[in-house]
């Protein structure tokens, strides 16, 4: 068997492993990521102009769990605009490499930009036509989860192609109970949706029927940043960021330790997970980035794990907004509030129905 026809073979032996996925987005240049993603119900979304080569890469180093390949080509403020043409190339080198779904490499979709919209979805069915299910990657203004949602169902159904969200947000595309409805609704149709660069939102669209959702390594993959006036565009701050595991929440090292000191004999700060070892959340601070995501994507597989156990629908709904609303009980047990905590909106807003 030649190379193609093995990544083609684990292609189709991982392409149904996607199915309430939770997958790692990291960029091209994040290969000491794989081990994070080597789970069942896990594999990786790699980022960026040298994401194939990243995937391929990864196939050599043996990984067979779920790869896709995201180029980004509507983040920065050199981002081009949906209605410019998707490269051929870039579909057929996925498809030459086998990963378990073809993405678009779509431009950006601004607010009441049908023509940008349908742009990519039709060429997305294009490709479609031509050979195996390509997703088509909608990176939306939040205007489509609002005022212009109607129009984003209907074309999406029309189109008949799988999608995959990316969110622009300068903060939380999901902390609003406005934006997690409109999402709802869109998880509710008969279309394949699945969510791109996301944060903890990622289990609540599992919990709603979204196909897969990715969770990024860094804050600048956990959304899409607006475009700004300044040629550098947004610089989200450097610093390493942790899931507090009882409150539900992706927060700084810095803020945690900070928080431990005020209160080090709290239970929330003690962590059982490998990478942590019943340590408290404090030693992060000084933990470098490998041992800080691995403490994050070990906890947030758990809960996909619980998750994914209950029933889908109803039951799993209620599941996670059960989580969500004990999540918001902690942090007012705890007194995080006073110490600078505020509950992130997507708590409130997941809670919602």
């Amino acid at each position: 068997m030649d190379d193609l026809e093995g990544q083609a073979s684990i292609a189709t032996a991982t392409h149904g492993q996607l199915t309430d996925g939770l997958l790692v987005q990291a960029t091209a240049r994040d290969l000491d990521v794989l081990r994070l993603a080597d789970r069942d119900g896990s594999g990786l979304v790699f980022s960026g102009e040298g994401a194939i080569a990243a995937a391929r890469a990864a196939r050599r180093r043996g990984f067979d769990r779920p790869v896709l390949v995201d180029r980004r080509r509507y983040a920065g403020n050199s981002r081009v605009r949906g209605t410019a043409p998707l490269s051929s190339r870039w579909l057929a080198d996925q498809r030459d490499l086998g990963v378990t779904a073809v993405l678009t490499d779509s431009g950006y979709i601004g607010a009441c930009d049908e023509e940008a919209l349908t742009s990519v979805l039709g060429g997305a069915a294009s490709a479609s036509a031509a050979g195996e299910a390509v997703t088509a990657v909608l990176p939306l203004h939040m205007r489509w989860l609002r005022g212009d949602l109607k129009k984003l169902i209907y074309e999406v159904l029309r189109h008949e192609v799988p999608v995959a969200l990316v969110l622009e947000h300068p903060k939380d595309p999901l902390g609003t109970r406005v934006a997690v409805a409109g999402l709802i609704e869109l998880l509710r149709t008969p279309a394949p949706v699945s969510l791109l660069s996301s944060d903890v939102s990622s289990l609540g669209a599992i919990a709603f029927g979204a196909r897969w959702a990715a969770v990024g390594m860094r804050t600048n993959l956990r959304h899409l940043y607006p475009k700004t006036d300044s040629d550098r565009g947004w610089h989200p701050s450097g610093a390493h960021s942790a899931l507090v595991d009882p409150v539900l929440s992706i927060v700084t090292v810095d803020k945690i330790f900070a928080a431990w000191a005020a209160t080090p004999d709290a239970p929330v700060w003690r962590c059982p997970c490998p990478t942590c070892h019943g340590r408290t959340l404090d030693w992060l601070q000084t933990a470098s980035e490998v041992e800080v995501n691995a403490h994050t994507f070990e906890l947030l597989m758990r809960r996909r794990d619980d998750l994914v156990r209950v029933e889908p629908g109803r039951l799993r709904e209620q599941s996670w907004r059960e989580a969500c609303r004990h999540a918001l009980y902690r942090y007012e047990e705890l007194g995080l509030e006073g110490l600078g905590w505020d509950p992130p909106g997507f708590l409130k807003a997941w809670t919602s129905g």
